[in-house]
């Protein structure tokens, strides 16, 4: 494949910028909750945008959008390329968006050359991957890997008590065609989201697995009392309790690094009153470990910690899973093809595991599966200063084009009429 064109640079970095204009607020971010009205625009955006370049526009009933470029032979299944449009409610303008419009650049490039491919390739856009307004992430894609139930998925609700099936069907994003997830091979590129890349000067970063991810919510009950009143060691402050168990998190973090993570990321007190002993607290502790061994004693040490902390501030608690996902292998065939495409592009890559929870997760216990990361400047993600250059966006979409292709099995070139027929 040493003759394939070079995707367009300017063209992906004009569709992220068009794209960056729906939901954008100060600070050059974006803000596109799921199943939002500036969901709905940016949706509303990416298909007709996929409609122009000749495919097949499908919604399956959890909301994924799938767009459609034909193979030679049909009846095989699709090369996936996509990721999602969702964003955080401060979020940035590459996080998802590059790999659905990575995957647009791809098919547009594949037109302007004539190529045709035996197998189809297809664009996928996920509902619901940040998980912030609906819970879990990658919602659409764990219903379509079978993880979560369709019904189940539809009745997630937000903070409003909104369900995710009546959120899509408000922005008319509540498709009819069925949640089957039949495919060849699934491609995400995604930026790095980290510090990693830019740091070690590598402009592709190879993903051939992902941390597994076990997340608690964590009640502590103590007793409310006056603060000026009560003595110090006759409380039962949960407050207490909960800042010393996110310092113990912390340290917990520290000896399992540089391959685990363990983290306090939300917390609410009660009753949150200025001269009330905190008689509730509720915080999230998510531990993560590329390995499954070294993920359980993770949280074998979490609980110690928090019983043994409970224990010596006279409180209770409970501990229960919210998010539990184990580490993910990828593809050795998918891995193998972007390895070998960043190389024929004399581009400098480095094997990686993701940290972060992606949609090619869920999807690759079903579905030959990989990913591509490209730089994130200064390792800074989910906020509206969120930035990569357009040429390294332009070196991922490239590595993905070459895999993408060797995945589909190039055949014939197609006449240009026929092309713009297609």
């Amino acid at each position: 494949m040493t003759d394939l064109p070079m995707i367009d640079a300017q063209r992906l970095w004009d569709a992220h910028m068009a794209l960056a204009e729906v939901g954008r607020i100060p600070g050059d971010g974006v803000c596109r909750l799921a199943a939002s009205v500036e969901d709905k625009a940016g949706r509303d955006l990416f298909a007709r945008w996929c409609r122009e370049a000749g495919l097949v526009v499908r919604v399956d009933r959890i909301g994924n959008m799938f767009a459609r470029r034909a193979g030679k032979d049909e009846s095989l299944p699709p090369v996936l390329i996509g990721s999602h449009l969702d964003s955080q409610p401060t979020g940035g303008r590459f996080d998802g968006a590059f790999g659905v419009l990575a995957g647009l650049e791809i098919v547009r490039t594949l037109d302007a050359a004539g190529i045709a491919t035996t197998a189809p390739i297809e664009l996928v856009n996920w509902t619901n991957e940040e998980g912030c307004r609906f819970q879990p992430s990658s919602l659409g894609a764990e219903v379509a890997a079978g993880h979560i139930a369709l019904a189940d998925g539809l009745a997630a609700k937000d903070e409003n008590g909104i369900r995710l099936g009546d959120a899509l069907e408000a922005i008319g994003y509540l498709g009819t065609a069925d949640v089957a997830l039949k495919a060849r091979a699934y491609l995400e590129g995604h930026i790095e989201q980290g510090p990693i890349l830019e740091e070690k000067g590598e402009a592709i970063g190879i993903v051939g697995g992902s941390m597994g991810v076990n997340a608690y919510s964590v009640i502590l009950i103590g007793r409310e009392d006056h603060t000026g009143t009560t003595p110090v060691q006759r409380r039962k402050d949960a407050l207490f309790g909960a800042a010393r168990c996110i310092a113990e998190v912390r340290a917990l973090a520290l000896d399992f690094e540089p391959n685990g993570r363990a983290t306090v990321a939300r917390i609410l007190a009660e009753p949150n009153a200025r001269s009330v002993v905190a008689s509730k607290v509720t915080f999230t502790v998510d531990c993560r470990h590329q390995g499954e061994d070294e993920l359980n004693v993770m949280t074998g040490r979490l609980r110690e910690i928090i019983e043994r902390i409970s224990h010596e501030c006279g409180l209770s608690f409970t501990m229960e899973p919210y998010w539990v996902v184990p580490p993910r292998s990828f593809d050795a065939t998918c891995v193998a093809a972007l390895r070998s495409a960043a190389a024929a592009l004399n581009l400098t890559s480095r094997p990686m595991v993701s940290g972060a929870g992606h949609d090619a997760i869920p999807i690759a216990a079903v579905v030959p599966t990989a990913m591509v990361f490209v730089p994130s400047r200064d390792g800074v993600s989910h906020h509206v200063s969120e930035y990569t250059t357009p040429e390294q966006l332009a070196a991922g979409c490239n590595v993905l084009f070459r895999a993408a292709l060797e995945l589909a099995v190039i055949a014939d070139p197609v006449a240009a009429d026929d092309a713009a027929t297609r």
